[in-house]
């Protein structure tokens, strides 16, 4: 890859406080997901794999619906300058 992927809009912007699950604040869950997302060609997420737990499933599950609804990029290019797949890491803090 010559160069990477970029996000279309702020990474801060994918996630906002309306996205913390009740069952989780009410739990106090809380911690930090580290995502592995797959970007096609065209810029837009086809998988989401959670690599480092947020330490609650639940916290792990809403990173990716959320991740895979919003994330949207400008795609990786080769050394050609065409479009190509690639993956990009994500990290999010879940807090209340």
């Amino acid at each position: 890859v010559k160069t990477p992927a970029q996000p279309v809009r702020d990474p801060v912007t994918w996630v906002s406080p309306d996205d913390y699950p009740r069952e989780s604040r009410i739990a106090g869950d809380r911690g930090q997901a580290v995502a592995r997302l797959d970007i096609d060609a065209v810029g837009v997420v086809t998988g989401c794999s959670i690599v480092q737990s947020s330490g609650a499933e639940l916290l792990d599950n809403v990173t990716c619906t959320v991740l895979r609804k919003r994330a949207r990029f400008h795609p990786a290019r080769d050394a050609a300058d065409k479009p190509v797949p690639t993956i990009w890491i994500q990290r999010f803090r879940w807090q209340s």
